[in-house]
């Protein structure tokens, strides 16, 4: 389906949001270790070996726990050939998003600098919610189910470059600056956003609601239900994230800049957004950024394999 849109020869929202709902119903399940990996409990005593389990049974999620057990980020004194002692190097937590990872990169594989981009995005907004649920005093549970969230919130994006790469292309040229003008640009150009096809997709696979709702509405948290279930993250840490990762892609220049210029600059976009952080968390988030974009680095070169440059899409 490359190069094609959904727009065209459809006229209203209506229609538009069946035609990309059809296309999302073409995309392969989510792979089993991902609906496995979601099942389990990361406070049971018997979680490690479960995760454990599920690592043996999947090869290249095998392949990858020890890739990065033995990276130069892990530093182990010596090779390490056991998957019992490489998961017990990355630890679980490492483990869970190694294999959300490794399972969504099996649906939607990088081919242009744009798709790679927003990989790394997805990467960013993973680690950063992560931050802000520990920071917010979150439980483990659920700072590594707002990693999982993060990664899969823009799943509806993925969907684009995968099934209709003209509205993917066409969003990507267009000049938008902040998640709330993504939304507009792709509702005044599609007729349609990202989030009501991440819906559909979530739906599809058959994610836990939480979820779904994360993905529906991480760009206004208040439209969501909001449960108060202790197992899944608040939406809007999610949105906060995602704030902060399109402003560090979006002015790189700010990597290099100081902390305190940082906050500042995060400040004026959280507040475009309507994300509404208090300053420490968003002075902590200055200093942290640098240290997620490694890690971001480390992810696309080691984890998911795309270390090879990208090409411009046309």
């Amino acid at each position: 389906m490359t190069g094609t849109t959904v727009g065209d020869g459809v006229r209203s929202r209506e229609d538009r949001a069946r035609a990309i709902a059809g296309r999302v119903e073409t995309l392969p399940l989510l792979p089993g270790v991902v609906t496995r990996l979601l099942s389990l409990d990361p406070e049971s005593d018997e979680y490690f070996d479960n995760l454990l389990a599920i690592a043996t049974s999947e090869p290249s999620f095998a392949v990858r726990v020890l890739r990065c057990a033995n990276s130069a980020a892990s530093a182990p004194a010596r090779a390490i050939s056991s998957l019992t002692q490489a998961a017990y190097r990355i630890g679980t937590e490492r483990c869970g998003q190694l294999a959300m990872a490794v399972a969504v990169a099996r649906v939607f594989v990088p081919r242009t600098r744009e798709q790679r981009e927003l990989w790394a995005h997805s990467l960013r907004v993973a680690s950063l919610s992560r931050l802000i649920a520990a920071a917010s005093g979150s439980r483990t549970e659920i700072c590594e189910a707002a990693y999982t969230a993060g990664l899969v919130h823009d799943i509806g994006r993925f969907a684009m470059f995968e099934c209709v790469t003209g509205d993917f292309d066409r969003i990507a040229e267009a000049g938008w600056d902040t998640p709330q003008d993504l939304l507009e640009v792709e509702e005044e150009l599609l007729g349609y956003d990202h989030t009501r096809v991440g819906q559909l997709i979530c739906e599809h696979w058959a994610l836990p609601l939480p979820l779904i709702e994360i993905v529906r509405h991480h760009h206004c948290p208040g439209k969501g239900s909001e449960r108060a279930d202790c197992k899944s993250p608040n939406a809007a840490t999610i949105q906060l994230a995602d704030c902060v990762s399109m402003h560090v892609e979006r002015h790189p220049g700010s990597l290099q800049a100081s902390s305190q210029a940082r906050t500042v600059a995060l400040g004026e976009a959280a507040q475009k957004a309507a994300a509404g952080p208090d300053t420490h968390m968003l002075a902590w988030l200055a200093e942290k950024v640098p240290e997620v974009e490694r890690h971001v680095e480390l992810a696309l070169s080691g984890i998911l394999g795309l270390s090879k440059p990208l090409k411009r899409s046309k």
